[in-house]
């Protein structure tokens, strides 16, 4: 029997993968057969970067893995989509194998110590990134350390942090902890003293030999020896489509229908015939299983080594390769494996088009006449077919060829984010000019993604007509680069629709897995010929052709804007000690987050974590596949077939109320009933229970739904528009929200009448905003064991333990007592996880009991995405009055949610929209009204900022439209709307800090200590606002097609503080635990409790030191927040959490130290009577002596928030922030860079300014990620489109402002509220708005310079098309 053998954290596993189904990763071997929980599981195919981990191995210099005059290399891999089966011989290393002892690795401590980590899911392989990173060049500099982070996502640190601390292991390292400033060690670490070694045992595996697996499903893992064997063994099986040939497996992560079609991996990894490298005179030639990284590493080292002449297209070859996938995958993913998805799926590969540019060649080997042979074809040739069933070749090699003096060879891409995404559309262009400029030779003008988007039968196209105007022709003239552009039209025209099934009319084609959905084929139509016309450009300024063709102005086309300069950033705040508090303590301080470096090494529990007891089962949700149709059964014949399945979970199984709700009377099914409608695709119609992931996962697939369609199928409704067209069908009446100030009506009417005063403007327009998915890195999940009498413990990761503990106990029919909710921290939240953790430990639960065995449920990202909604789409229209001065007079908005098939928490929402839609402005006349609708479409809920993030958008639109009416530039219409004194007795101009007992929010709150005055000055200081609005206006007048943008926005946001519960135990030995009802997420709840605990517990002791301040807090741990502990515990939202938590500790504390100061009195007493004038009480010595004495050493304290609480309501007040945001787009393509941002906000007296400047900085990302790159699609079906991390595009870290400066307003008035603090985890997401309206006066200036002088207004996200729709941008203004 076969077996293989590697090493996990230098510990051997001698596996026979036989034992387990040959599609498992290394992943799910990790988290599943090993103790080693820190590598995580997010997404499921390689799109995040959670799961990475390092995968080293002796390579020879051939590139093959032999173990013979060899050296270690090192590479960091997606462990979700590594095969477990292709380990033999790899020593794995996980964040848990760095940390020796209780003493951290350097990069875990940096990354902790520099607030890199919130929720900390993401960071054992941010760490691993860094790690691999620098085994593999320890010598790195900060530009290459950055770029290392193109496949990683975090969603609560806007990177910013991470690539700090990345930075500061650089050898040109300048980087500064400006936030928690404890000391480090710039430049790179003793990787001697640190590392751990490679497993000497590793050195004697044979990884040359012949390996071959058969597992329980009939699948076979083969290793052959040799390319020969490798051929013959495809030819013996031959049905081609079986057949697997894997080096990496990387494409798993895109080929989802792989583990049901593939019977037969065939492991060409080790095949020494496949790693040759070598150069020749035509040019140089990789194996096919040369890794992209390798292959960019040799075009980079034969570009330094050989004569420029032979190498001009080796570096825009390698740049561009470099934007293929991210670097865990290029690392492993191989040149041939790439081209050949280009080929047989038509997969948009930046490979192939750049390849097909460069005139590249394929060698494939075949086995004939009874030897292996080779035969080579043009990459022309290679792509023109998929491959055919019996033709059982492998790409041998790949051959690039030499360049010479005339060729002038350059590649394009643009794509929804300039990291880790398939391009929208992508070219290669290779031409030879001489001197005279004449085309000599045959131009190639090659064009991938402009067939049908990721269709079988697609793949780059060479544009024969273009190159038909150049070839011959004199780039020197005119007339030639008129007529290549015209020319690439007619291309274009030609090869849209040559796949399978692309073609017709100009309609959106969303490709599933593809390349972000929002890309029509008349954008394509544009870019296409905008890439041709940047290359033309660069080259004829190559031939320095300025002075014959005006190109001033349109030079700046020749840049890319993937392209930059490493990040820079300051963090500015004060760290607050109030008159009253003298005394040391650790609040206001900026303390790390207290489970930081736990988080970084793996040592940190989440739900999918706990550890599993012997007997559990796995479930699967069986969901709809169609929308409004009846569920007639659910068959599982065929799956109870399956070994292993054990049975499955519906609606009928619900002994108690099938209602997922706790606010009655809501009602909202768990599981659709029989003979019930499916309101949309992917409803849960049921759960599969099996003993294993993989077979649940099957079973699934085996399940018959049978549906009841009752005559005409129906068109699922998906959008506001429609829904607003079968009102009677989708509208809910009960929730109509209105709010009013003033008169606006009789105002409105005015203006209607044509009887405004002079010089006043009416303005309508309508506002379009988009959802925005939660994005957590941890999916929904849960784990439910059954315990007696009916009585089940919960683990799942909720922000609402309450909720959870009432919506179970009602599903199961069982008292809440019986229902016990635990979570000690969640993967991220952000509103996605207040209600819909619920649905899946509710069915585990109900699984848990009906099998009487422990069931766990983990969703994947596809089925997380289809599952469960995010944030409400919103859409209305707004009437305003407005004088010529830019002063508003009056403002009526009505607007419409999209709350998908279920009102949920849209009441709640469409209140937040009308309440903050003033944002920082005074609106003294405003009438709103807003409603919803449902659609056939999952259901939303809250997402980070409701309704603020829509109020925002809504209110900047409306000042951009006034100012662009009135002429009045954007900041002085903000100015002259700013609150002012006019109704304070003796106070003139714009108030300053003070309270404003005669204003209000239209909701009806009153709005004190109105700081944006101060907030708006200092940003504008900060900024260097003046100098750089003269600077973008004067580079918008020199540039056409790269144009800027500068604008300042404003955020009100108020917030309510919810009661919070906690409980406070200290132990003998001075341990302390605190417990409470609040969740930790990443926002720092934990922390802030813990200092407010401890600074109260401090204020016990005479003359607090700092030592004696940092024992206290030190020993302070958190417990689970936990039901039976804490009961009740309402939701952690709304960025309050934090704040009210910490009040309730500090409660708690209050009363413990009134129990221990006559102790600490009776210590001192007891010396002084001996005569011991030493005053020095150590906690541990209090604490012992508390005990000694029996004092009761457990207290339990309640926060009510001010006796005001109702679950929509407490305790209120509003926080303020100010942003500058500078943007850079390119008018060709849409692409969008941010500059620079100066954000100020007033967060009163910080709790702790290290979390509050994380939370900031987090919150202003995910609105960017809202604002610039977070599409969502669904198809004509109603199946949600953009349900991949291919398809849907959260920030990455080039999406990081470039230059980037966060400060916490200094000597802040604020001081009500929870130790004077504001809160800071949502208010900074809104001020990411300011991003669009940079985008849109960016845009303005190209409009201008297009003729277009009309008002608009995006769609909101803002995507590359709507920006070049928007700029008015054809091929005819492509001009020379």
């Amino acid at each position: 029997m076969s077996t293989i053998t590697f090493a996990i954290n230098n510990q051997r596993y001698d596996v026979d993968p036989s034992k387990y189904d040959l599609t498992l990763t290394l992943n799910g071997f990790i988290r599943r057969h090993t103790p080693f929980k820190g590598t995580k599981l997010s997404c499921g195919e390689g799109g995040c970067g959670a799961c990475v981990v390092d995968i080293a191995r002796p390579q020879s210099t051939d590139g093959s893995h032999s173990t013979k005059d060899s050296t270690i290399i090192h590479a960091s891999v997606n462990s979700c989509i590594r095969p477990l089966a292709s380990m033999d011989g790899w020593s794995v290393t996980t964040t848990e194998g760095l940390r020796k002892g209780q003493d951290f690795h350097p990069i875990q401590q940096r990354i902790a110590d520099f607030n890199g980590s919130q929720c900390g899911f993401c960071t054992p392989g941010m760490v691993m990134t860094l790690y691999s990173s620098l085994q593999e060049k320890p010598n790195s500099t900060m530009a290459e350390l950055e770029a290392r982070y193109d496949g990683n996502i975090c969603r609560c640190t806007g990177f910013r942090p991470i690539l700090d601390a990345v930075k500061s292991f650089a050898t040109d390292s300048n980087t500064a902890n400006q936030v928690n400033r404890l000391p480090f060690a710039r430049g790179p670490y003793d990787h001697e003293q640190f590392d751990p070694a490679f497993p000497s045992f590793l050195h004697t595996v044979d990884t040359t030999r012949r390996l071959e697996f058969k597992d329980a499903n009939g699948r076979t893992w083969t290793r052959p020896a040799n390319l020969t064997e490798a051929i013959q063994l495809a030819v013996q099986i031959g049905d081609n489509s079986s057949i697997k040939y894997v080096n990496a497996n990387t494409s798993i992560g895109y080929v989802k229908s792989e583990p049901r079609t593939v019977r037969h991996f065939i492991d060409i990894s080790n095949l020494s015939e496949l790693h040759q490298i070598g150069t020749n005179e035509n040019g140089i030639t990789i194996g096919g299983a040369t890794t992209v990284t390798n292959f960019i590493k040799l075009l980079r080292s034969q570009a330094a080594s050989q004569p420029a002449d032979k190498t001009r297209s080796f570096i825009p070859l390698a740049d561009h390769a470099y934007r293929v996938a991210s670097v865990h995958v290029r690392n492993v993913g191989t040149v041939a494996g790439n081209i050949i998805l280009a080929k047989n799926y038509g997969f948009t590969s930046d490979l192939a088009v750049i390849l097909l540019g460069a005139n590249a060649t394929v060698t494939w080997a075949s086995f004939k006449d009874n030897k292996l042979s080779q035969e080579t074809e043009t990459m022309e040739q290679f792509l023109a077919k998929p491959q055919e069933d019996g033709e059982h070749r492998i790409i041998q090699a790949i051959s690039v060829p030499w360049t010479n003096k005339n060729t002038f060879f350059r590649t394009y891409k643009a794509a929804p984010r300039p990291q880790q995404a398939l391009a929208h559309i992508h070219a290669a262009f290779n031409v030879e000019v001489d001197e005279s400029g004449l085309v000599v030779g045959q131009p190639v003008v090659a064009y991938g993604a402009v067939m049908g988007m990721d269709e079988v039968g697609s793949h780059p196209v060479r544009a024969q007509a273009a190159e038909a105007a150049l070839k011959g022709k004199n780039l020197k003239e005119r007339a030639t680069l008129d007529a290549a552009i015209s020319a690439v039209n007619q291309d274009f025209a030609s090869s849209v629709g040559g796949g399978s099934g692309g073609g017709g009319e100009d309609t959106r084609h969303i490709a599933r897995y593809g390349p972000g959905g929002e890309a029509s084929r008349k954008y394509r139509g544009r870019v296409a010929a905008g890439f041709l016309y940047k290359y033309l450009i660069a080259l004829s300024t190559s031939l320095h052709n300025e002075s014959n063709l005006k190109l001033e102005r349109s030079l700046s086309a020749v840049e890319d804007p993937a392209q930059r300069g490493v990040t820079t950033s300051s963090q500015i705040f004060q760290e607050v000690v109030s008159a009253d508090e003298k005394k040391e303590t650790p609040v206001h301080k900026a303390v790390p987050h207290i489970a930081a470096r736990l988080q970084a090494a793996g040592d940190a529990i989440y739900t999918d974590d706990v550890k599993e007891v012997k007997g559990t089962l796995f479930g699967r949700f069986i969901t709809a596949e169609k929308a409004r149709v009846k569920l007639g059964s659910l068959d599982a014949t065929e799956a109870l077939k399956l070994p292993g399945v054990v049975g499955i979970v519906t609606a009928g199984d619900i002994q108690g109320f099938n209602n997922v709700t706790a606010f009655p009377p809501g009602v909202c099914a768990l599981l659709v009933e029989q003979n019930q409608e499916i309101s949309y695709v992917s409803q849960p119609l049921g759960v599969l229970i099996a003993e294993t992931e993989k077979i649940a996962r099957e079973g699934v697939r085996r399940v018959k739904i049978n549906y009841k369609e009752d005559g005409e199928a129906k068109k699922p409704v998906t959008t506001i528009p429609e829904a607003l067209k079968n009102i009677s069908d989708y509208g809910v009446d009960k929730v109509r929200e209105q709010m009013k100030m003033g008169d606006a009506e009789a105002i409105l009417k005015q203006a209607r009448d044509n009887t405004l005063p002079e010089g006043s403007h009416f303005l309508k327009g309508n506002i379009d905003i988009g959802t925005q998915h939660h994005f957590y890195m941890e999916t929904q999940c849960a784990y439910v064991i059954p315990d007696e009498d009916k009585s089940i413990k919960v683990y799942a990761p909720v922000q609402w333990p309450d909720g959870a503990n009432l919506v179970i106990a009602q599903i199961l029919g069982v008292p809440l007592g019986k229902v016990h909710v635990i979570n000690r921290r969640l993967g991220g939240g952000f509103g996605g996880k207040s209600f819909h953790p619920i649905v899946v430990a509710a069915c585990s639960a109900i699984a848990a009991l009906k099998f009487s065995k422990p069931v766990r449920m983990a969703l994947d990202r596809e089925e997380d995405f289809a599952i469960f909604g995010a944030r409400e789409e919103t859409y209305g229209d707004y009437e305003v009055v407005c004088d010529k001065e830019g002063r508003i007079n009056a403002v009526k908005f009505a607007g419409w949610l999209n709350a998908g098939y279920t009102e949920g928490f849209a009441a709640f929402t469409c209140k937040a929209v009308l309440g903050s839609i003033s944002e920082g402005y005074d609106l003294s006349n405003f009438d709103g009204f807003m409603s919803m609708v449902k659609t056939n479409t999952h259901p939303r809920t809250p997402c980070r900022a409701p309704g603020e993030t829509q109020a925002s958008y809504i209110m900047e639109n409306i000042i951009d439209h006034v100012a662009h009416a009135t002429g009045v530039a954007p900041d002085v219409v903000r100015e002259r709307n700013f609150y002012t004194s006019k109704s304070q007795a003796g106070v003139t101009g714009v108030l300053q800090n003070v309270g404003l007992v005669d204003y209000k929010a239209p909701n009806g709150t009153p709005i004190e200590n109105y700081s944006i005055p101060d907030l708006w000055a200092r940003a504008k200081e900060k900024s260097g606002y003046e100098e750089r609005r003269a600077a973008v206006d004067k580079f918008n007048n020199e540039n056409r097609w790269k144009k800027r943008g500068l604008q300042l926005v404003t955020v009100r946001y108020e917030v309510t503080q919810l009661p919070r519960t906690a409980l406070l135990n200290i132990y003998g030995d001075g341990s302390i635990i605190l417990t409470h009802g609040g969740t930790e997420m990443g926002q720092g709840l934990h922390t802030k409790a813990a200092q407010a605990a401890a600074g109260t517990l401090l204020q016990v002791f005479d003359n607090p030191t700092p030592e004696l301040s940092s024992e206290i807090l030190r020993n302070v741990k958190i417990g689970d927040t936990d039901s039976v502990v804490i009961p009740n515990a309402i939701f952690t939202g709304g960025s309050t959490g934090s704040e009210g938590t910490a009040e309730a500790a500090k409660l708690a504390a209050d009363e413990m130290s009134k129990r221990l100061r006559p102790i600490f009195e009776g210590i001192l007493k007891k010396r002084s009577e001996a005569g011991d004038k030493n005053t020095s009480v150590s906690w541990k010595e209090l604490a012992g002596a508390a005990k000694s004495a029996s004092v009761n050493l457990q207290v339990s304290a309640y926060y009510d928030a001010g006796g005001k609480f109702n679950i929509m309501g407490g305790l209120h007040y509003h926080n303020f922030g100010v942003a500058a945001c500078e943007v850079e787009v390119d008018v060709i393509t849409g692409e969008v860079s941010v500059r620079s941002v100066d954000l100020v906000y007033d967060c009163g007296k910080s709790l702790n300014p290290a979390i509050d400047i994380g939370q900031c900085e987090g919150a202003f990302m995910m609105g960017v990620g809202h604002w610039m790159r977070e599409h969502v699609e669904w198809d004509e079906n109603g199946r949600h489109e953009s349900n991949s991390t291919f398809a849907y595009h959260p920030p990455c870290v080039k999406d990081v402002p470039a230059r980037w400066n966060v400060e916490l307003l200094a000597d802040s008035r604020w001081n009500k509220g929870v130790l004077s603090s504001k809160a800071s985890g949502e208010p900074p997401l809104v001020l990411a708005t300011g991003v669009v309206m940079a985008i849109k006066e960016a845009v303005r200036s190209a409009r201008k310079d297009s003729g277009i002088t009309e008002y608009f207004t995006f769609k909101a996200p803002v995507t590359a098309e709507s920006i070049v729709e928007a700029a008015g941008t054809t091929e005819s203004q492509f001009v020379f």
